[in-house]
């Protein structure tokens, strides 16, 4: 069938380069048709045979459809053979004789003088029919009247507004290299190699070579600097191998030769006595919380300078890779950024302003460090995680201690402090080496409680349960840091990073997203949804789910609000029966969000009817959206009293969680489920509430939230999805794709200016 489809290709090249098309024959469109139904024949053929493949070819359901296809693409095949030498035993109605086509002047001379293929030949053209194009009327002597083809017109049209652009070459993950060279190839022979020589670079990478196409194209890309300029250095692992990675000094050094500077404390345009404003105050109230963290001392000795000094998070996650395998993303950022959406633009803002990093693409906020395959780091390579580890706390500490120079401005020394570890909760325990961590949890009722789930206290041990949420002093709060949070392996190799002494395990923090949209949100609403739908009428479980659905969908639209799923149902809540705890199965945090806002408005419009348990969830849904909604408007450092009101909302839900949890219990239902996400809340809102009792700002948890690196970590993963499955290879595409789609990014968001050069501005 391929092989069909091939010479009916072909035919339609040839009858476009050769002969002059009659008013009478109309066969491109069926020569069209014909190929079209060639190619969904392979494709549903193709199919059967994965469908066979997936049952080892034993049902019979296989040996049905794979007949009926086999049918279908022999009588597809035969018709496509009847077009194919009906045009080609009609060339009477071709005049082959045309008078050459007069090549017109401007920028596509010598438009049908293709490159010639290795025997001398000029090889044919694939120009295309223009639509609504009349065909060429013959004269008495059988000659064309016209001095150019049928097709000649639009090809001229096309390059009228020719301009000189350099290459460009777009990291689109789904486009593969080998397909950019044919796609320049095909351009090429479409308006010539003089048109092509206008745009820098298009020859070049026509004549790359499809078989090493990826490494072809990545070296075309380093000629023209289509790429971020970072090298990539290899990691030598235990195992015997090396993995390629971005450090951290070489991205400090890019960021700061390149007056990018800017970028790691929120600002838009380079403003030196700005960023170093910025970066004392930040010091300065950071001092306020922690005096006693070695950068201050540092600072005291005339190591580093507090005004070119970047406060850092680290991130980890696995991302979905090849074959839905899992792939590792590490990266830094900085705690300040752009803020948490978009300002109004006529509101002037403070000189000295301090947001938390979620605005902006994450491509120009996010800083990768490696992407790499869980092949390459588990079984028997699981000392490369150690590695990996070991990698970035050694960057961590190098641009601590030793920082770089600016080369260009010759501004000095900047350093970075990494402050915080961000992430879900098993890369918290995994990247920490945690012997404490919700893997411990009680999953059976004669299971022992001995070890505890929270690195950075005894809550879940005998005498400690975490369970108790709706206390201000919890009997685990006087434990504080005082027991060991490493595991049998010993201290990972974070230990070394510099910390406030004795809290080394608060640099593993809780993320806001992981413990409230995708935590203690999607439980709460699980529970509340589901006595929800026990106001619909309907008798039958689904058709009140569907009841709701109209509901929930119609609010969204009124109040132009994205609902993330097409429809509520018992499913969404992981609530296949009344026996089980509703836990709520969607990943997408916006969904608790909107979720929560919803719940709010049927409350405030039909609390007062609403049964006693109901009405009380709706009191907490107002009191979790007061919660966000006073970190999300808030800035990187919350006033005192801000951060304490927004503490006793987080303290108010706890308690009204605990209360429900209770009444459930009491008349024997099974909501509101106790689950260690709520111990984490609970650490977050002591946090806000012990450090604003001071009267000193308080640090937003937003700082080391995650929402962006959830946006980066799948970034790479994608990346990896689109290049060669050898794993060790893969690590390299992925880098190259990535700081090309970085390139981009940055020149469309106007971080880098590319000026615009002809093809003579990069010799050939």
């Amino acid at each position: 069938m391929m092989s069909k489809s091939g010479k009916l290709r072909s035919l339609v090249r040839e009858l476009n380069t050769n002969y002059s098309q009659d008013a009478g024959a109309m066969c491109l469109p069926a020569l069209e048709k014909a190929i079209k139904e060639v190619d969904g024949a392979y494709d549903a053929c193709n199919e059967a045979w994965a469908l066979g493949e997936a049952d080892k070819f034993r049902s019979q359901k296989f040996v049905d459809t794979a007949e009926e296809q086999m049918k279908k693409a022999t009588f597809t095949c035969s018709k496509a053979l009847a077009v194919e030498n009906k045009i080609r035993n009609a060339k009477k109605y071709y005049s082959k004789n045309a008078r050459e086509v007069a090549a017109p002047k401007g920028p596509n001379k010598g438009v049908n003088k293709g490159p010639t293929n290795k025997s001398g030949n000029t090889e044919p053209e694939t120009t295309a029919k223009s639509k609504g194009a009349k065909p060429v009327k013959k004269t008495a002597k059988g000659k064309s009247n016209q001095s150019t083809a049928l097709w000649e017109k639009p090809l001229h049209a096309k390059l009228k507004g020719f301009k000189k652009t350099r290459l460009q070459i777009r990291a689109d993950s789904a486009a593969p290299c080998a397909g950019i060279i044919r796609s320049a190839r095909g351009f090429v022979r479409d308006v010539g190699r003089e048109a092509a020589a206008r745009s820098g670079g298009l020859l070049k990478l026509a004549s790359r070579s499809v078989g090493q196409a990826e490494r072809d194209c990545h070296r075309l890309v380093g000629q023209y600097n289509l790429g971020l300029p970072i090298p990539k250095t290899d990691l030598k692992t235990g195992r015997g191998f090396s993995i390629p990675v971005l450090r951290l000094r070489d991205w400090a050094q890019f960021l700061i030769d390149g007056n990018h500077s800017h970028m790691l404390v929120g600002l838009r345009k380079p403003d030196w006595e700005r960023e170093t404003a910025i970066l004392k105050k930040f010091w300065e109230l950071f001092r306020c919380q922690n005096p006693d963290h070695p950068v201050f001392e540092q600072s005291r000795l005339g190591n580093l300078d507090l005004g070119k000094t970047f406060p850092m998070v680290f991130h980890g996650d696995e991302g979905r890779g090849r074959k839905h395998t899992p792939q590792l993303v590490l990266n830094f950022h900085s705690v300040l950024g752009r803020g948490v959406r978009v300002k109004n633009k006529k509101k002037a803002g403070s000189y000295i302003k301090m947001s938390p990093n979620f605005h902006g693409h994450s491509l120009t906020t996010r800083f990768l460090l490696a992407a790499v395959p869980k092949v390459l780091y588990s079984w028997d390579n699981d000392e490369v995680w150690q590695d990996l580890m070991q990698l970035a706390t050694d960057e961590a500490n190098f641009m601590f201690y030793e920082g770089v120079l600016d080369g260009t401005c010759r501004r000095g020394k900047f350093n970075m402090a990494l402050l915080f570890i961000s992430g879900d909760w098993p890369w918290l325990a995994d990247s920490g080496n945690l012997a404490r961590s919700y893997r411990n949890v009680q999953k059976k009722k004669n299971q022992q409680r001995h070890l505890g789930i929270c690195h950075m206290c005894a809550a879940g041990q005998t005498g400690y349960d975490f369970e108790e949420i709706n206390s201000r002093q919890p009997q685990w709060l006087r434990t504080m840091f005082t027991l060991d949070c490493f595991s049998e392996g010993g201290p990972p190799p974070f230990a070394d990073l510099p910390h406030v002494p004795g809290r080394l395990a608060e640099l593993w923090r809780f993320d806001a997203f992981h413990t409230l949209h995708l935590g203690v949100c999607k439980i709460f609403l699980s529970s509340s949804l589901a006595l929800l739908s026990e106001l619909q009428p309907e008798s039958a479980i689904d058709d009140r789910f569907a009841s709701l659905s109209a509901l929930y969908l119609s609010w969204c639209k009124t109040h132009s609000e994205r609902p993330w799923v097409s429809k509520l149902t018992k499913e969404l809540l992981n609530w296949p029966s009344t026996t089980v705890f509703p836990t709520g199965s969607w990943h997408k945090g916006a969904l608790s969000t909107t979720l929560m806002r919803w719940f709010q408005f049927r409350f405030e419009r039909e609390g007062s009817n609403w049964p006693p348990m109901l009405a009380r969830a709706g009191e907490a849904c107002v009191l979790m959206n007061d919660f966000l909604k006073g970190l999300y408007d808030a800035e990187a450092w919350l006033p005192a009293s801000t951060a304490q009101k927004i503490a006793e909302n987080g303290f108010a839900f706890l308690i009204q969680y605990a209360r429900l949890a209770r009444m459930a219990y009491l008349e024997g239902r099974l909501l509101w489920s106790l689950q260690p996400k709520l111990h984490c809340l609970h650490h977050l809102v002591i946090y806000l509430f012990e450090s604003s009792v001071s009267g000193h700002r308080v640090l937003n948890i937003l700082c080391f939230s995650t929402q962006q690196d959830e946006d980066f970590v799948g970034r790479p993963s994608r990346l990896a999805r689109r290049v060669t499955p050898k794993v060790l290879q893969s690590c390299h595409r992925v880098l190259d794709r990535y700081l090309i789609a970085t390139h981009s990014q940055w020149v469309k968001d106007r971080y880098l200016l590319t000026p615009e050069a002809s093809a003579g501005s990069v010799s050939r």
